[in-house]
């Protein structure tokens, strides 16, 4: 990433995910900061890299991640989708909160995250501030079911 045209992002606190540690230890990482400040680029930035290091990954948005998981639940296949994408090392899920989802979309989400939570590392870029009355306390009701 330039961080020369990125001021808000220094090096130091990025650098960190790139030795992969992370995914090892089947930990996550979330970027959280308003449109414009590089999440996506950063979660973008070190998924080609684990590739390169040897890791499989998967990249998708949370609504197109949600879409595909209740497509799959109407055809009566949630888990013959999940367990696929289960197989990964790492998933990167960029925009959660970006766009607002069905309670079924959430759920299904979760089923997703619930499988994956200590057996794959996740990424995750978000705009929701934990500070934001709203947007993050449906995130962490997501995540933590």
């Amino acid at each position: 990433m330039d961080y020369c045209h990125q001021q808000a992002i220094t090096q130091r606190p990025v650098n960190p995910p790139l030795d992969f540690n992370f995914i090892d230890n089947r930990g996550n990482v979330v970027f959280i900061g308003p449109p414009g400040v590089a999440n996506t680029q950063l979660a973008l930035g070190i998924g080609p890299k684990a590739v390169d290091a040897g890791y499989k990954g998967l990249f998708n948005t949370a609504t197109r991640l949600a879409e595909t998981l209740e497509l799959a639940e109407i055809r009566a296949g949630l888990r013959k989708k999940i367990n696929p994408i289960s197989k990964f090392d790492g998933l990167i899920i960029n925009e959660l909160g970006f766009l607002p989802m069905s309670k079924q979309a959430r759920y299904n989400l979760f089923q997703l995250i619930n499988n994956l939570y200590e057996y794959r590392a996740i990424i995750l870029t978000t705009h929701k501030h934990p500070d934001h009355p709203q947007g993050f306390h449906r995130m962490e009701r997501l995540l933590s079911r």
